[in-house]
């Protein structure tokens, strides 16, 4: 049985694990589980493909092949936002590229890593070509990055942890890949066309699903000024009817985020605000941090990522359009930006003025699907290639050409039999 079929019959003991050791909810451990799934098949198609030699024209009497082979030694650090789905993914990318790897998961999912490796060892790995190591992420990563045989760093979390890595490799007298993946200031633009109910559901699932706790989140809502009040009055309304508890509980929409840090950083953040909503009705027990939703003056008031259920909300002018999307730029992100927009222009001309890796229009901005939206941003959100599309694997190979005179052995057999024919 293949490592994504087995993922497939243990679903509810990893359901379990994401709801005990991440907080996750059932609904949203399903949709990781099968995202896991969708990286394991879509990189082994993708594989496929890629991995068969080419045969490239050139004169007669040569004969010149183009192939992708394994790099050798790869180090895989991944979160514990997404422990099924990006430590499966990364994961597999590198193996099923002709690596072999070394996967540091973060120390708040370990046991997630340690039961996705068992069952990739049941599903026939070579237990020689993987190694999980569990720890200190940043005592291992620099003991790691100090070998020589390093070829490939794959990295999904902080910036900050980011560059760090990135200056580590800089000392290197080899030049290693370096993929990672960070985090966004991540805005929603909603203009006076837009249908009021459709963009809080979408508000609601993309800033505080997960308890806020994605990448691709939405963390600034900016609305035309005449609509802001309607929708942020909704808005309330419906922050309202999210119900916080047991992650184990189907009922349940909102869990704790991950742990006291976090819980404390948040709770930092929302206390250098006044203008602000928050849920009152929250567990006494474990980390739990409200629906909160800040009204903010511009987005230059926010310089870092809140990783957390927390929206900001700003309001603009139709006619400062452009300069809105100049501002979103200049937030220096580039990850996701939704658009709400019943207006193509206004569609057409946001979309050719953001540099953002991800785009979602009239519709929620997380929840990318493999292989249909890959994943992935720009500057301070991330090296590319996007996760789960046709690029990423080949950026964990080295490229290979072989140029054989076949002259030289006596003549071109092909051209001979062509003539003779």
């Amino acid at each position: 049985m293949n490592f994504a079929d087995l993922i497939e019959k243990n679903i509810n003991h990893i359901i379990q694990i994401c709801a005990k050791e991440s907080g996750k909810s059932i609904k949203n451990s399903i949709a990781e589980i099968r995202e896991a799934v969708d990286f394991c098949r879509y990189y082994t198609k993708e594989a496929n493909l890629i991995f068969k030699d080419k045969i490239l024209k050139g004169p007669t009497g040569e004969l010149n092949k183009y192939r992708l082979i394994g790099k050798g030694l790869s180090l895989v650090i991944s979160p514990w936002n997404f422990p099924i789905a990006i430590f499966v993914g990364q994961t597999v990318a590198a193996l099923i590229t002709g690596n072999v790897v070394l996967t540091k998961p973060a120390e708040q999912s370990s046991y997630a890593a340690y039961y996705l490796i068992k069952l990739l060892l049941k599903a026939g790995l070579p237990k020689e070509v993987i190694a999980l190591v569990l720890g200190d992420g940043a005592l291992i990563a620099n003991k790691v990055i100090e070998d020589k045989k390093l070829k490939n760093v794959i990295f999904t979390g902080s910036l900050d942890t980011a560059k760090i890595i990135q200056s580590n490799l800089q000392k290197k007298d080899s030049i290693p890949t370096f993929v990672a993946e960070t985090g966004g200031l991540n805005c929603m633009v909603v203009d006076s066309s837009a249908l009021p109910e459709h963009v809080v559901k979408d508000v609601v699932s993309s800033g505080f699903d997960s308890a806020g706790q994605r990448c691709s989140a939405c963390r600034i809502l900016c609305v035309e000024e005449n609509i802001y009040e309607k929708i942020k009055d909704i808005l309330i309304g419906a922050m309202k009817t999210q119900n916080m508890g047991d992650p184990e509980k189907l009922s349940t929409d909102i869990g704790p985020v991950i742990d006291a840090e976090a819980l404390t950083n948040i709770n930092e953040h929302v206390k250098k605000f006044t203008k602000l909503f928050q849920n009152e009705n929250i567990p006494t027990i474990g980390y739990f941090v409200p629906p909160t939703l800040i009204e903010i003056e511009k987005l230059s008031d926010l310089k870092n990522e809140i990783f957390g259920p927390v929206v900001h909300i700003t309001k603009y002018k139709a006619s400062e359009l452009e300069k809105l999307i100049e501002e979103i730029n200049d937030l220096g992100f580039g990850l996701t930006l939704g658009i709400h927009s019943r207006i193509d222009k206004t569609v057409n001309l946001i979309v050719s003025k953001a540099e953002v890796g991800n785009i979602y229009i009239n519709r929620n901005m997380i929840g990318a699907v493999v292989g249909v939206q890959p994943f992935g941003g720009y500057e301070k959100s991330g090296t590319g290639p996007k996760a789960g599309g046709p690029e990423y694997l080949k950026r964990l190979c080295h490229e290979q050409s072989i140029s054989n005179n076949t002259a030289a052995m006596g003549g071109n057999a092909s051209l001979l039999s062509e003539v003779e024919d």
